[in-house]
């Protein structure tokens, strides 16, 4: 079994996972040692200077250092059992609010990796109705095979596709469904890259475009400015006439989503 330490490192350097997982894997972690003061404090200030672009994990920790000071572990250790019990309702009530929306679906389009869509996913398929599931593949670090394989895994039949071959397919799919990384202000969504260009694919070709998430992830900021990343992620090459761009997230405006749903 991999150490405490170790297991909050693996976490702070996951880059494939959505924020819903993430918090999953924390909420555990601290459960786990939550007589360990120094060890919350210091899973609190690296997660704060690490992850603290999720607007849910940003949430959630900030939480957990009010409930850290207080004199005892009892309303720390309470908030930890209901989140975890939290997190199982939202799901029920977003898939249920969906339902009507997805009864006569079967054919989805998806990107990247989320937690949430995954879990609204296997209702689905526990509703023994036909689904299945286009995932692209999200490029650079290719969550949607991880996706995929979350998929698989709950008997969820998948084609994984390369992002740029979204278009070939929107004439088959009865819709697009993605999590979001946060939910501003004006009802612009941020997601991972290339969620905007099958949103406008959507728009062209008179398709649904569903985002499903958490209510945690809606926050009040009305703009996103993605961070750069690692320009080797794309390609490790050098000229002086050459410029590599990396960003993980981009913002869909409202006006290419057809619903938000949410608990």
């Amino acid at each position: 079994m991999l150490s405490a330490d170790k297991q909050l490192q693996n976490i702070l350097n996951d880059t494939t996972s959505g924020s819903s997982e993430i918090l999953l894997k924390l909420n555990n972690l601290i459960g786990a040692n939550i007589s360990d003061r120094r060890f919350i404090r210091t899973i609190i200030k690296k997660v704060g200077n690490n992850l603290s672009h999720f607007t849910a994990i940003n949430m959630y920790i900030k939480k957990i250092d009010a409930l850290n000071k207080k004199a005892n572990n009892e309303p720390l250790n309470l908030f930890l059992i209901e989140f975890d019990e939290k997190i199982t309702r939202q799901y029920d009530i977003i898939f249920k609010k969906a339902e009507p929306l997805i009864k006569d679906m079967s054919t989805v389009l998806t990107i990247s990796n989320s937690y949430t869509l995954l879990q609204f996913l296997k209702r689905w398929q526990n509703m023994n109705k036909p689904l299945n599931v286009i995932v692209c593949e999200s490029r650079p670090m290719f969550e949607g095979r991880i996706f995929a394989k979350a998929l698989l895994k709950n008997k969820i039949k998948v084609e994984l596709i390369t992002d740029v071959m979204a278009g070939l397919y929107m004439n088959g799919v009865d819709c697009v469904l993605i999590g979001a990384d946060s939910v501003l202000l004006n009802g612009n969504v941020v997601n991972k890259v290339g969620s905007k260009t099958i949103a406008v694919l959507c728009k062209h070709f008179n398709k649904p475009f569903y985002v499903v998430t958490t209510k945690d992830k809606f926050i009040k900021r009305i703009s996103f400015t993605p961070p750069f990343k690692n320009p080797n992620e794309i390609w490790n090459y050098k000229d002086k006439n050459l410029r590599i761009s990396n960003v993980y997230f981009e913002v869909i405006e409202n006006k290419f989503i057809t619903k938000i749903i949410s608990d």
